[in-house]
């Protein structure tokens, strides 16, 4: 693994090497583009014996190339997230029709709307419960793997807006380890499709399925969610239930909201979660309360406060502040 001295090295390194690539390009043909952003938090833990219960932390620095051609790409995304050098993306694109493309590589599976949501547009700092139990299990994230994907247009003689479709359909490694080299013949599919009949309704429908590492037995995930936006507002809900085991099945639903007021947006997350539905005390609530803060494009300031209710030790608010600019 590289140090972070050699790895920043490297990155500078590239930097340099096509940054005459990346001047040259026209916005409208092809060429390099580079971008990537850097988040920095503060959090505050209030639970009972946490530690730390305050500090820092370099949550996440990315950077991404892209080298686009006609009807082809080619993308990679580095990361240092918490200090640990990773590679995120490493993918190749190929577009043989402006409806229908494919990608092979190193990318996230088209399952859940959260999931998919960049980081830099999302709401909230973190994303919720649900999400991080769904990829503890390997329902969502990245993997190596096809992807195909396809959008379509309905028009509609008596409005001016098309519906818009969305479709993506994989097959990926499923490996519990996203990075590994596959050792077996089982895989797992993803299937999304998304529908926008007008521009501030958007829904989709997700679902995966792959053999249980143990047992052999076929496991799934599948998902529904709504996402809405009316002039300075937008909301999201989300449904998502899947097996946590071939005889478990967990369920989870999360709904986020935010308004803009100039420079700033408030915002409110609930959520609930069921890791094991046969098990009545096996549930999680919890309440987040956010405002992010634009200054200037690129920048933003964010603060969350939030409460959880779930089994085991007595947990406390907590209060996450992140900086974060991206370039």
């Amino acid at each position: 693994m590289l140090s972070g001295s050699r790895y920043f090295g490297t990155i500078g390194a590239c930097f340099a090497l096509l940054l005459p690539c990346f001047a040259a390009r026209a916005d409208d043909g092809p060429g390099l583009t580079v971008d990537g952003y850097v988040h920095v938090q503060w959090l505050s833990d209030f639970t009972r014996n946490a530690v730390p219960g305050h500090g820092f932390n370099l949550r996440r620095g990315r950077v991404e190339f892209r080298y686009d051609l006609s009807g082809a790409a080619a993308e990679i995304e580095l990361g240092c997230d918490e200090l640990k050098v990773s590679v995120k993306n490493a993918r190749v694109e190929f577009r043989p029709l402006d409806q229908l493309g494919f990608s092979a590589g190193l990318e996230k599976m088209p399952f859940s709307r959260e999931e998919l949501t960049p980081y830099n547009r999302m709401l909230m700092i973190e994303r919720s419960k649900t999400n991080d139990r769904f990829g503890d299990y390997g329902y969502l994230g990245r993997d190596i793997g096809l992807t195909a994907r396809g959008k379509f247009e309905i028009r509609n003689p008596k409005s001016e807006t098309p519906t818009t479709l969305n479709c993506a359909a994989g097959i990926y490694n499923g490996n519990g380890d996203r990075l590994a080299t596959d050792n077996n013949d089982a895989k797992q599919f993803c299937e999304r499709i998304t529908f926008a009949p007008c521009s501030w309704l958007d829904g989709g429908l997700s679902g995966t399925q792959r053999n249980d590492s143990a047992t052999g037995r076929l496991v799934g995930a599948y998902g529904a969610d709504l996402a809405l936006k009316l002039g300075k507002a937008q909301a999201q809900v989300e449904v998502m239930t899947g097996n946590a085991g071939p005889d478990k099945r967990m369920l989870g639903a999360h709904a986020v909201a935010g308004y803009r007021l100039g420079a700033f947006e408030p915002g409110i997350r609930l959520e609930w979660l069921a890791e094991d539905l046969a098990d009545p005390m096996n549930r999680i609530l919890s309440g987040t309360l956010g405002c992010n803060w634009y200054p200037i494009r690129r920048v933003q300031l964010k603060a969350n406060l939030a409460a959880h209710r779930e089994p085991g030790p007595d947990t406390g608010p907590e209060l996450l502040i992140q900086a974060q600019v991206g370039f």
